[in-house]
């Protein structure tokens, strides 16, 4: 019984010296406030040549919904956003008009502050029957947000920028 009080009191000066160590770090791991808002994803758009590495646009439509949450430090600036989309889809169209559907539930975290985004889980990925996977975006990438710069690729990448010559080659038909 002895340790047991001795373990109970341990999670108390724990929490406090993790309040310590966040208060020490203004506006960071504290925020001052948050807002969650949820946002309509529906839209199409085009990826420039300087975007995917492809040699023409990419056109490409995408549905779902996706829940956004920001975080303020103490002066009411944003400092993190975080969105997660759990049924979210985007459709690739290839030269000919062909289609090509891909489902993400993957969760963005952008850093305000070090000027940073990163992707978690399954981004996007194309598999054709019979041929299995052209290319995906899974796992953890950082991109600077002002440099555009891959900061870390850990999972498979041949959906990132630059795509990969294979998935280039499938929307050029």
């Amino acid at each position: 019984m002895r340790h047991l009080n001795r373990k109970l009191l341990a999670i108390p000066v724990i929490a406090l010296l993790v309040l310590g160590v966040a208060l020490m770090v203004p506006g960071r791991v504290l925020a001052n406030s948050s807002t969650r808002t949820t946002v309509d994803l529906t839209g199409s758009f085009s990826l420039p040549t300087s975007f995917t590495g492809c040699s023409f646009i990419i056109n490409a439509t995408q549905t779902g919904t996706g829940t956004v949450t920001t975080y303020y430090d103490s002066s009411g600036n944003p400092t993190d956003i975080f969105t997660r989309a759990p049924h979210f889809s985007a459709t690739y169209y290839s030269q000919s008009g062909t289609s090509y559907s891909t489902h993400s539930s993957a969760t963005t975290h952008v850093d305000l502050v070090n000027h940073t985004i990163t992707y978690d889980g399954l981004q996007q990925h194309i598999v054709i029957p019979g041929q299995g996977n052209v290319g995906a975006a899974t796992g953890h990438v950082i991109f600077n947000t002002q440099t555009g710069a891959l900061l870390v690729a850990h999972g498979q990448t041949t959906f990132l920028t630059p795509f990969s010559p294979q998935i280039c080659s499938l929307l050029s038909q």
